[in-house]
């Protein structure tokens, strides 16, 4: 089977998390641009990790973690998250919910996504699920 959501329309954009959330606010009807909800949802911050298991073992990220809910929360509008611990639980829930008409903000390591070409490792990869091929083991994202 392959669906995509009808009328979902991808943007690319400077930044994952708010290209991501720019086009499923303008899906659901709320129309920003990727600086606004960058900004509304105080994306700007700075996060430092130290003791990565891998070099150098730091890490510098320039936005805040929660820019998405944040973002959602300044906008009053439901910020639903399910956290899946495994791959096929939470690839039936999401499959489910496009089936339903709705797009899935997913976070993702840059490193399982091909089209990257990197083996870096940064689980916090933002992208919206909008649609599958099963015959091609494939899924439609909307992806910076």
């Amino acid at each position: 089977m392959r669906y995509a959501i009808p009328g979902f329309v991808h943007r690319p954009g400077m930044h994952c998390g708010s290209s991501a959330m720019r086009n499923l606010l303008a899906f659901r009807g709320v129309v920003l641009s990727e600086p606004m909800c960058f900004g509304i949802g105080s994306g700007a911050g700075f996060l430092y990790v130290t003791g990565l298991p891998v070099p150098p073992g730091v890490a510098f990220h320039g936005r805040i973690l929660e820019m998405e809910r944040e973002l959602c929360g300044a906008l009053a509008i439901p910020f639903p998250e399910r956290p899946e611990e495994g791959g096929d639980a939470g690839w039936e829930r999401a499959r489910e919910a496009v089936l339903s008409g709705n797009p899935v903000l997913v976070s993702t390591d840059l490193a399982y996504l091909d089209y990257f070409g990197t083996g870096t490792h940064f689980s916090g990869h933002r992208i919206v699920l909008f649609g599958f091929d099963d015959e091609a083991g494939e899924a439609l994202v909307s992806d910076s």
